[in-house]
């Protein structure tokens, strides 16, 4: 009588584990605010520059997805004022403030700063540092400072600027990857949305967004454009009481949207949301508490800076503050909004500003399979942030029970688990055996009725 154990997740469930892979210095990276970017085994992700609230003008880094071989791929040039209290510009752009995307062997971003004229570029670099090339110098009617990653779809850029266009109110532009045939989709005005901070996410020909302030209440909006620039739409209008001030780049799953907004200045307006892709069926998932006035901590997380990773039918974001220390968390929520729970709280910085995780982890989150990825502004061992990593592998561990054969699935609270068995792989028959919320301890008293068994764990 053998006793077998397969485990097969249909989604993620989670034994967390975490990870400080990598602790910048001041002399590597300084405020790490992009998504980052994983090739084979190498992460990619950009350094906005300001050290001590002094800019730096920023650089792109690569790191070994296990924290060793840090390099700097770019340094970005001093940018100098163009005459006595003028812009400051140089040759490059400078404040890379999105994350970077991949397309073949070439990383694609933007700068937020710098350029010809001051208000910022589009650049392409090689992964290994060489070929570096600025595509598009902005000028202020095209568009100024984009903040933002961009959105790759075959050789076309999709983007945005958070200010510049016809009306100073941001636009929305295309470009190509040889920086050839740069058009202007949409220039804002105010009553449909200003001040597009995030990214456009694509999904089946129609761009969708957000803008920062702007629509009727003036909290903010959601949009979608077609990619050649018809068929704008507001989707929904943020009135203050069901989210504020969305600044980070979508999720479109199966029809719906899931995004979050930060809510503004005193964080009280943080949630996360979905509605689908038509503009109907808005629905407020998560809203954070309010953190204990004098220490700033609380339970799940305060300030949503940064948007979502998703597999499955979960979700993954972080807060900037909040949490158990008020450095902030990292989090899981399912798609319908149950089962939130934290994954990691983030230690206290004491005076000097050193800590071993990290603090204030502010940019969205990267999934690789099983493994969130991310960066802290502040903390680790040299008080220059940290990259990190949480494993958000199922863990299976056999234990004694005198009544049977057992084991336990851990993950994150509630999430419910269907064990199931059968007595054959090759033409596997699988029979429920137990329903149950994570953690889930199981005891199979009937295991010795067969030659062999084997079982296997899914999400319900």
């Amino acid at each position: 009588m053998v006793a077998g154990i397969l485990l097969i997740a249909s989604s993620i469930a989670s034994g967390q584990t975490f990870q400080a892979l990598h602790h910048f210095s001041d002399a590597e990276t300084s405020e790490s605010v992009g998504r980052l970017v994983l090739s084979s085994n190498t992460i990619y992700g950009v350094g906005a520059g300001y050290i001590g609230g002094m800019l730096h003008f920023g650089s792109i880094f690569r790191v070994n997805a296990d924290g060793s071989g840090y390099a700097k791929v770019k340094q970005f040039a001093t940018m100098y004022p163009s005459n006595p209290g003028g812009i400051y510009t140089n040759a490059e752009g400078a404040v890379p403030m999105g994350g970077l995307v991949l397309g073949g062997n070439t990383l694609y971003g933007t700068a937020d700063q710098g350029g010809k004229f001051g208000m910022g570029t589009v650049f392409s670099i090689k992964t290994d540092g060489s070929g570096f090339s600025v595509l598009r110098h902005f000028s202020g009617s095209d568009g100024s400072n984009p903040h933002v990653e961009l959105a790759l779809d075959g050789n076309a850029l999709y983007g945005t600027t958070a200010g510049g266009g016809i009306s100073n109110k941001g636009t929305i532009f295309r470009i190509n990857t040889d920086g050839s045939n740069f058009g202007l989709l949409k220039s804002f005005d105010g009553n449909e949305g200003w001040g597009p901070l995030g990214g456009l996410t694509l999904s089946q020909g129609v761009l969708f967004g957000t803008t920062y302030r702007g629509g009727a209440p003036g909290f903010g909006t959601v949009y979608s454009i077609n990619t050649n620039g018809t068929g704008f739409a507001i989707l929904k209008e943020f009135t203050g009481a069901d989210g504020a001030f969305p600044r980070y780049n979508l999720i479109v799953s199966g029809g719906v949207i899931y995004g979050t907004t930060d809510g503004g200045g005193d964080g009280t307006k943080s949630v996360v949301y979905k509605l689908n892709t038509d503009g109907s069926g808005f629905q407020v998932l998560k809203t954070f508490s309010a953190p204990d006035p004098t220490s700033g901590t609380n339970n799940d997380g305060f300030v949503l800076r940064s948007g979502l990773a998703s597999a499955g039918r979960t979700l993954f974001g972080a807060t900037e503050h909040g949490g158990n220390f008020a450095n902030g968390v990292v989090f899981a929520l399912n798609m319908d909004g149950s089962n939130y729970a934290v994954l990691k709280h983030f230690s206290p910085l004491p005076e000097r500003g050193t800590n071993l995780d990290g603090s204030l982890p502010f940019p969205s989150l990267m999934l690789d399979q099983t493994t969130l990825y991310g960066t802290t502004e502040y903390g680790g061992t040299t008080g220059g942030g940290t990259l990190f990593s949480i494993s958000v592998a199922p863990r299976l561990e056999t234990t004694f029970s005198p009544d049977g054969f057992a084991f336990n699935v851990t993950g994150y609270p509630n999430e419910k688990v269907v064990i199931e068995g059968t007595s054959d792989l090759s033409s596997p028959s699988w029979v429920p055996l137990q329903t149950n919320s994570v953690p889930v301890s199981f005891v199979d008293p009937n295991w010795r009725n067969y030659n062999q068994r084997f079982y296997r764990a899914r999400l319900e």
